[in-house]
């Protein structure tokens, strides 16, 4: 009878334990420059991958190119939002209902242009909402190399070490009661500080985010950067941050859409990647759209690929 009474209390445990995880709604807008910059889909598809097998109780799942139905957030601990912005962002119309998300004490996080809303408001929500947004009087958004970053003692920096990246780091955003969380300085600015992604706790408690970087999709190949983004998700999700970060196992990240065009580019460690995924060297490979910008004709390539 104590047998019996153990195993069923053990169950029970067993199916509360598995029942007691965080889900989090990535919502990936349409991709929109040449490919391997605004990979919303690709993007969002690594760090909920990423989440998923990192070992804490997280389910991810990802919806794509439009706002989704109210039913989608049924449960949601926190949604991700990585879109296009100002008249094309995919928030316009549906402020409301991010306000309404975010009053439920559901975590938002806007990454790269997504923090780039519309005058009105939008700017308003993500204002109330992450604590500020880039405007378009003031921000500026040039390609530059951050370097000498300063991270914050914030649980969303734990085991985050201090990286170089270039990518279009947003500064000079319109902030309101952010807490910042990395800085660096942009050259030409006279060396003042900015800041570059921040948290945000609203006056209801709810917790929002911003990161201003997300424009390569290389980027996410960095294990700094990336576990910066995925220790900011979990925060806002109201998970308690491990003491090294979420750590995850570095993804496969493609450049060229093809074996050969990796060969015709001298890209040798693009071509191992993918043989690692499996492709053939006429097939494209299996992240699809994460091409570089450019695709060097076969006449060229021919020459190049002897060096291998």
């Amino acid at each position: 009878m104590i047998v019996r009474t153990f195993f069923i209390l053990l169950c029970c445990m067993t199916f509360v334990q598995a029942e007691d995880y965080k889900s989090i709604l990535f919502v990936a807008g349409k991709p929109s420059h040449a490919k391997g910059a605004h990979e919303f889909h690709q993007g969002c598809d690594v760090l909920a991958k990423a989440l998923d097998e990192s070992g804490l109780n997280i389910k991810t799942s990802v919806r794509y190119d439009k706002w989704p139905e109210s039913s989608a957030f049924s449960n949601i601990d926190a949604v991700v939002i990585y879109c296009d912005g100002d008249k094309k962002h995919i928030l316009n119309g549906h402020e409301k209902e991010l306000q309404d998300l975010s009053d439920r004490g559901i975590g938002i996080v806007a990454l790269h242009y997504a923090v780039d809303g519309e005058l009105g408001p939008l700017d308003q929500a993500l204002m109330n909402i992450i604590g500020g947004y880039y405007d378009e009087k003031q921000s500026k958004n040039p390609i530059w190399l951050a370097t000498n970053m300063n991270i914050s003692k914030h649980p969303v920096a734990n085991g985050v070490i201090p990286f170089d990246m270039k990518d279009e780091w947003y500064y000079n955003i319109n902030l309101g009661d952010v807490t910042p969380i990395m800085s660096a300085i942009p050259p030409g600015e006279d060396g003042k500080e900015q800041v570059l992604v921040w948290v945000h706790k609203t006056e209801t408690g709810s917790r929002g985010a911003g990161f201003t970087g997300g424009h390569w999709h290389k980027n996410w190949g960095d294990t700094n950067n990336r576990k910066l983004v995925l220790n900011l998700i979990t925060w806002t999700a109201g998970i308690d941050i491990p003491a090294k970060g979420v750590t995850t196992a570095d993804p496969i990240i493609l450049k060229n859409k093809n074996i050969l065009q990796a060969v015709g580019r001298g890209d040798a460690k693009d071509l191992k990647n993918h043989l690692l995924l499996g492709a053939d060297v006429n097939q494209t490979n299996k992240q699809n759209k994460t091409g570089h910008y450019y695709i060097l004709p076969l006449y060229v390539a021919k020459p190049i690929a002897q060096r291998f």
